[in-house]
């Protein structure tokens, strides 16, 4: 993340938990529309070679499985963080303790950034691929 999240308050956190799982959803609505535009006509790549339709789809594939796993990440971390919240009777305004599993979980974010990236690049060759003049 830009900001250093190791001074997060638990509700700030929280927030963050909650918007890096709206951020899943906005890039997972990406790959199904981009799934429609490739399988909306079977013209869409007619022109293009045909192992661009198969790149596409593979980079597809792998930003699905990397988000799904950027979304279990976050939304564990939000159950843990809640968890600990109530059992241990803190405020909203505690600061986060940094260890274990209530520590920020860089791989997931991680995971977020590979999953939006390779939907960059499946989005990419699509549009590479419906400029292919006729044959």
């Amino acid at each position: 993340m830009g900001a250093d999240v190791g001074d997060d308050s638990i509700a700030l956190r929280l927030l963050r938990y909650e918007r890096s799982q709206k951020l899943c959803n906005y890039i997972g609505g990406g790959i199904g529309g981009l799934l429609v535009v490739v399988g909306l006509s079977g013209s869409t790549l007619a022109n293009a070679p045909w192992w661009m339709a198969s790149v596409i789809i593979t980079l597809v594939v792998f930003a699905a499985v990397f988000l799904g796993r950027a979304y279990i990440g976050f939304l564990s971390s939000h159950y843990e963080l809640v968890r600990y919240q109530k059992a241990q009777k803190r405020a909203d305004t505690d600061q986060v303790p940094d260890t274990g599993e209530l520590g920020y979980p860089s791989a997931t974010f991680m995971f977020f950034k590979i999953s939006t990236v390779l939907l960059f690049l499946a989005g990419l060759v699509l549009l590479v691929g419906i400029w292919f003049p006729p044959r």
